[in-house]
């Protein structure tokens, strides 16, 4: 339908149409997105009025995600869930996670040298770009610059990851530069590939899903 003959009836039927495929965050966003498409339209000249100026957002009906996916954590569900864990790749950042409450872009920023004594120094996070995952100088808010102290098993879960980094490099002299949490192959750790296992090991644990968000919840 060209512009100058779209109706609000248009962008309702659309709207039912998104609503019944996605979720209602989904929907509402991109009517939004196209709400300020259209007024962008009109401000240019190339149409009189705005079709979706009437369309109202769709109540939300899902639950909110830190009620399912970010979930709080049971003790009883942590150790079930490590249980199965024992052979990931990120068995160790997943206790470092619940001992810590980092977000796992923070956590996969971390190098040896922000490692000190019995805290550590969070300055940095990964974050998703044009060209992939990348370490950015920054973190996801102002106050998200901070010294955590190390609780106990957070510093046994690094000791334990150090000990794989050192025979993943064959003995030879660790960078300080180098990250903490890494995988066997190296580069950096993504968020959706940890859900990913997350998810392997909450079936395997007849477990309600969650996310690597949920250790950070739980920690909070």
């Amino acid at each position: 339908i060209k512009l100058v003959k779209l109706e609000p009836q248009n962008c309702r039927d659309l709207q039912n149409k998104l609503n019944d495929k996605f979720k209602t965050r989904t929907v509402n966003d991109a009517m939004s997105l196209l709400k300020k498409c259209m007024q962008t339209a009109v401000n240019e000249d190339v149409i009189d009025k705005n079709p979706c100026r009437t369309i109202e957002r769709i109540p939300r009906t899902e639950p909110k995600v830190r009620d399912t996916i970010h979930r709080y954590i049971s003790r009883k569900e942590y150790d079930a869930f490590m249980g199965k864990a024992k052979d990931s790749p990120y068995y160790n950042l997943y206790e470092f996670l619940y001992y810590t409450g980092l977000r796992i872009g923070e956590a996969s920023a971390l190098t040896i040298a922000d490692v000190i004594g019995n805290d550590v120094s969070v300055s940095k996070t990964v974050i998703r770009s044009q060209d992939g995952y990348m370490v950015a100088g920054w973190t996801k808010t102002e106050a998200g610059c901070r010294v955590v102290p190390i609780h106990p098993k957070a510093k046994e879960a690094i000791e334990r990851q150090m000990k794989i980094n050192a025979l993943i490099d064959g003995g030879n002299v660790v960078s300080m530069n180098k990250p903490v949490f890494r995988l066997p192959k190296g580069g950096i750790i993504r968020p959706d590939r940890v859900n990913t296992d997350i998810k392997k090991y909450c079936e395997q644990a007849n477990l309600e899903k969650f996310t690597c968000h949920a250790f950070r919840s739980t920690f909070i």
